[in-house]
């Protein structure tokens, strides 16, 4: 152990070998009572006036917190602040923009401590393309609020890591630059995970947490632009770091100010009491029927349709969401419109226009950030007046949201409406 932490902070400016730190990662697993002893020598390392090799013993920690037994490498490293130190760290005026580096990894390193200590549980490794992380489902009362401020804070100090790499050797840079990366790329699925949960539960919420719910939504749509910016910019260099940084999809970003009016109305209370009795009502109706089975997509199609009819002040007959519809994902369906009653083979009724089709939504799905339910196409038959129709193709999306949609449409007037499935809140659809 004490020769590969020597090894891998030696004083050459080349990050550490990979050999040298897989043999670390392999002890936090199979011998977690040498983590205590690891850490200190970290720390003596890390009292060293170079530069280099403090940036190393943070990378080093860093990435074990990563890749080796992270709880177990967090949990202790409340008890050794010291590894992260950099008070004996000298200003060079050679090495200026990557010391300058150094400290803002240091701040974000120390926040990431923190939060695991307020948290108790690292977000960014509970992320996972194959399932939905735990703030998806966090009630209210078990602190979604509270965590999912705390995630957001995580992420300022990601973003705040602006590495300077116009600079001679970059590759110490580019190591710690790659992980911040990484690190930023599992804290937005958390916070959107996190933010499509809110927004699910916000008429449920007392005034207190929907106020907080609000403050919440507002810091996630300027920080997702700023994430959006800050990968971009990490995009240009992404062969140089050796990851592949994908396109982002995300929760709405233009709720605030109907989430804000709703908030502010007098009847604020009365609305909720109505909705929480509305829903309490409805499951009683879907037990009473035997549908106990009902499948989750059924009901959360349900609690977003009378949110949505209740933030537009309509009745719950109506189904047009006031929320803006999210086009990034689509499904595929196939509708057909007898044009002699304009109506089609289904409950939606549209009209054709010279821009567009208008009309209400579909009653099965008004789920603003899931994916659109409006005809992409409009394609008219040759056929006669009386016997002409409206086919309208929506591309098939897969469930990542990074591969090429396939298209597929019918024209068979007697073909059933196909039932469209829940779509994956993964905004990345694959892990790094």
């Amino acid at each position: 152990m004490e020769i590969a932490i020597r090894k891998a902070t030696r004083l050459e400016y080349r990050p550490p070998k990979p050999k040298h730190i897989q043999t670390l990662i392999n002890l936090t697993f199979h011998k977690p009572a040498l983590i205590d002893e690891m850490l200190v020598t970290l720390a003596r390392r890390g009292r060293e006036n170079s530069w280099i090799i403090i940036y190393k013993v943070l990378i080093i920690v860093h990435t074990l917190i990563r890749q080796g037994n992270g709880d177990q490498t967090l949990s202790r490293l409340e008890k050794h602040t010291d590894v992260l130190s950099i008070q004996r760290l000298k200003e060079k005026a050679s090495a200026y923009a990557s010391i300058q580096n150094l400290h803002l990894y240091h701040d974000y390193l120390v926040d990431r401590v923190e939060a695991y200590r307020l948290c108790q549980i690292d977000y960014i490794k509970s992320t996972s393309k194959h399932q939905e992380g735990p703030l998806r489902h966090l009630p209210v009362a078990q602190g979604l609020l509270r965590e999912t401020t705390v995630v957001q804070r995580q992420i300022g100090f990601c973003l705040s890591c602006k590495f300077q790499m116009d600079i001679g050797d970059n590759a110490i840079n580019f190591n710690a630059y790659r992980l911040v990366v990484e690190d930023l790329l599992g804290l937005f699925q958390v916070v959107n995970e996190a933010v499509m949960n809110i927004l699910e539960h916000y008429f449920t919420m007392t005034q207190t947490d929907a106020r907080l719910a609000l403050e919440i939504y507002k810091r996630f749509a300027q920080q997702t632009q700023e994430i959006t910016e800050y990968l971009d910019n990490a995009r240009k260099i992404q062969n140089e770091l050796s990851i592949s940084i994908p396109k982002l999809n995300h929760a709405p970003l233009s709720l605030a100010s109907a989430l804000e009016e709703y908030l502010n109305d007098d009847a604020y209370e009365h609305r909720r009491q109505s909705y929480i009795q509305e829903k309490q009502k409805e499951k009683r109706g879907s037990i009473s029927n035997g549908k106990k089975s009902k499948t989750k997509k059924g009901k959360k199609e349900g609690t977003m349709n009378h949110y949505l009819n209740i933030l537009s002040g309509q009745s719950t007959t109506q189904t047009a969401p006031i929320f803006p519809i999210n086009t990034h994902l689509k499904r595929s369906t196939s509708m057909n419109i007898n044009p002699t009653t304009n109506m089609m083979t289904s409950t939606l009724t549209m009209s054709p226009t010279s821009t567009g089709i208008t009309g209400h939504s579909p009653t099965f799905n008004t789920n603003p950030f899931r994916f659109s339910t409006l005809p992409r196409q409009q394609q008219f038959s040759t056929d006669t007046p009386t016997s002409s129709s409206y086919s309208f193709d929506i591309h098939n999306n897969t469930r990542n949201p990074f591969l090429p949609s396939s298209s597929s449409s019918s024209s068979s007037s007697n073909r059933p409406l196909t039932m469209i499935q829940p779509q994956s809140t993964n905004p990345f659809g694959t892990a790094l």
